[in-house]
C-alpha cells in the first residue's frame, strides 16, 4: 500500500491485476495465491535516521504476507526477521524513505519500551523536542488491564446468571 505498485495477477483480493500504491517507498508488491500469517521476532538492522540507536533492538509481532516485494532503487529493508513459528528463520523486511516505514509485521509497535519509545524519541530530536519516558511499559499487559476493566464492568451489570442460562453454560 506504501509502495509504488500492488499487482493482484490471480485477482485474490480485487477484481483489478494491477494499482498503484500511495508512491511514498520505492517498492512493489505482487499478490500470490496463499496469504501467510506468522508469529515473528526481528531485528531493526538500521541505525539511521529516526531509527537512530535502534539497530540491534528485537521487535515482535504477526506477519501477514500474501506475496512478493520487489526492492526498487534507493530502498533497502531496515529488519531482519529471525525468528518465525519460534524456528530460527533469516528474512528481510521493512522498508524505509526518511520518516516513511514499512513493515508487513503487525504490532510492532506494541513493542513500547524499546522500539516505540526509542522510535517516538528520535522524532522527537527531530522537532526540536525533549525526550519522554512516558510512555506504557508493555502494550501487551496495558491491553489485558482494559480487557479486565471490561469484564469486571460486565460482571457487576449484567445478570451473568441469566446469561450463561441463554448460552446453555
Amino acid at each position: 500500500m506504501l509502495g509504488l505498485e500492488i499487482a493482484d495477477p490471480y485477482q485474490i483480493e480485487s477484481n483489478h491485476e494491477k494499482i498503484a500504491g500511495l508512491g511514498l517507498l520505492n517498492i512493489k508488491t505482487v499478490f500470490q495465491q496463499k496469504k501467510v500469517t506468522t508469529q515473528v521476532k526481528a531485528i531493526i538492522t538500521d541505525d539511521d535516521g529516526v531509527l537512530e540507536g535502534l539497530q540491534g533492538v528485537m521487535v515482535e509481532g504477526y506477519e501477514i504476507h500474501m506475496g512478493t516485494t520487489e526492492y526498487l532503487e534507493n530502498s533497502s529493508p531496515y529488519l531482519t526477521i529471525c525468528s518465525a513459528f519460534g524456528n530460527h528463520h533469516e528474512k528481510v523486511d521493512g522498508v524505509r524513505n526518511g520518516n516513511v516505514l514499512g513493515t508487513y509485521i503487525h504490532g510492532i509497535f506494541d513493542n513500547m519500551m524499546d522500539f516505540t519509545l526509542g522510535l517516538i524519541n528520535n522524532l522527537r530530536k527531530r522537532k526540536g523536542l525533549e525526550k519522554t519516558d512516558n510512555i506504557i511499559r508493555s502494550f501487551k499487559e496495558f491491553k489485558e488491564e482494559q480487557y479486565n476493566k471490561l469484564a469486571d464492568l460486565l460482571r457487576d451489570n449484567l445478570d451473568m446468571a441469566r446469561i450463561y442460562k441463554i448460552i446453555n453454560l
